[in-house]
């Protein structure tokens, strides 16, 4: 996926697409913002892949810990269970 989201060498893009940025705005760092639009989607999938695939780890890993602990003993299950009432003959439908 991350393959086609390198740059394009400046020979491949033809003259007149991209229109050149003034030195002041290359030295910034600004170029990438003016050649955005001519950019490959990759880029962008990549990293929201990328970002999807971290907080997925750190939930995995947040269960994992307490999956740990709850089979260890070193800590009690958090239930919240309603207690147990009783239906009278009234209430129950056949």
């Amino acid at each position: 996926m991350t393959a086609h989201a390198r740059p394009l060498p400046a020979s491949s893009v033809p003259v007149g697409s991209v229109p050149a940025a003034p030195a002041k705005l290359r030295a910034a760092g600004a170029l990438s913002l003016l050649t955005w639009p001519a950019l490959d989607a990759s880029g962008v999938d990549a990293a929201v892949t990328a970002v999807f695939l971290v907080l997925v780890a750190v939930v995995v890993l947040a269960n994992a810990r307490v999956w740990r602990l709850l089979l260890s003993g070193r800590r009690e299950p958090d239930l919240r269970e309603e207690p147990f009432v009783a239906a009278s003959g009234a209430d129950q439908t056949s």
